[in-house]
């Protein structure tokens, strides 16, 4: 009744055998598992991703996935040692002036690593004649694509375009003005000032490479997926504007990712991702 531990034994042997690096390890929680006949253990209801690279430096765009920062996370930045909420006037355009030392992105917090993700059905059509139950859902190599796979490789110098972050502050409150209140900020040790109060502004513009200015052409990015299975991984890839490549030993299932991945319907489908949130400008509070 031991489990065989492969997700395990999969990583070791990438690390030990493949030379791979393990970077890190991603939590797939099924939200809408099925039931289990079990009494004597837990029922399943996750899968792991392990991230493995070649090089210990290599492509990322993390900003393209950030998630939504929860209400918590502003709550414990606005109870920082600062001037009373209550404070009005001065004081209260000195306590947005400061921050403690856990600044957070206004774009987004980093994905954690457990993602809860439902599953979704797949419909085959009958002439295939095949069955497949196990079809993982497209926001899984959606979130991947995204992070790690760039939009288009620069055809001069080679390298994948990387999104452009701006970064930039509006003053609220010059120095003059938190001088004459330094007196009511001096007991205020354990924070830092600015030289003047700022509301921070921070979005994604467009897209980089190696070049001075990113004016070449692009080729399209090439996503594999060594297990392809019904293809989900390439039909994202595509609607994503990639090259998606799968393999698979099944010559069945091949043949179901050939449809999947030129059906219409599929890759309408597909293409209907959740939009990335909006950047909106965030106080340093």
């Amino acid at each position: 009744k031991s489990l065989m531990l492969l997700p395990e034994r999969y990583r070791i042997a990438c690390v030990d055998q493949l030379g791979l690096i393990a970077r890190a390890v991603v939590i797939w929680s099924k939200v809408n598992s099925l039931p289990e006949s079990v009494r004597d253990r837990v029922r399943r209801s996750h899968e792991d991703w392990v991230h493995l690279t070649r090089h210990p430096r290599y492509y990322s765009a993390v900003d393209s996935i950030r998630e939504s920062h929860s209400d918590n996370t502003h709550a414990r930045r606005k109870d920082a040692d600062l001037p009373p909420k209550n404070a009005t006037g001065l004081e209260a355009g000195i306590r947005r002036g400061y921050v403690g030392d856990t600044t957070f992105n206004p774009l987004g917090k980093l994905p954690g690593s457990v993602w809860e993700i439902a599953t979704e059905p797949l419909t085959v059509p009958d002439h295939l004649g095949v069955d497949h139950f196990a079809a993982f859902p497209t926001e899984w190599p959606r979130r991947i694509i995204l992070g790690w796979s760039p939009s288009g490789i620069c055809t001069v110098c080679g390298e994948g375009r990387r999104p452009v972050v701006d970064k930039g502050y509006d003053v609220l409150a010059t120095r003059s003005e938190i001088s004459k209140a330094h007196r009511v900020l001096e007991p205020l040790a354990k924070t830092r000032m600015f030289d003047q109060t700022m509301s921070s502004r921070i979005a994604i513009t467009g897209e980089a490479c190696g070049c001075p200015e990113s004016t070449a052409p692009t080729r399209p990015s090439v996503v594999l997926d060594p297990f392809s299975g019904t293809g989900t991984t390439a039909l994202v890839a595509r609607a994503l504007g990639r090259h998606g490549i799968g393999v698979d030993r099944s010559m069945e299932y091949c043949r179901l990712a050939a449809w999947r991945t030129s059906d219409r319907g599929q890759l309408a489908k597909a293409m209907r991702v959740p939009k990335p949130p909006v950047v909106t400008v965030g106080q340093l509070e």
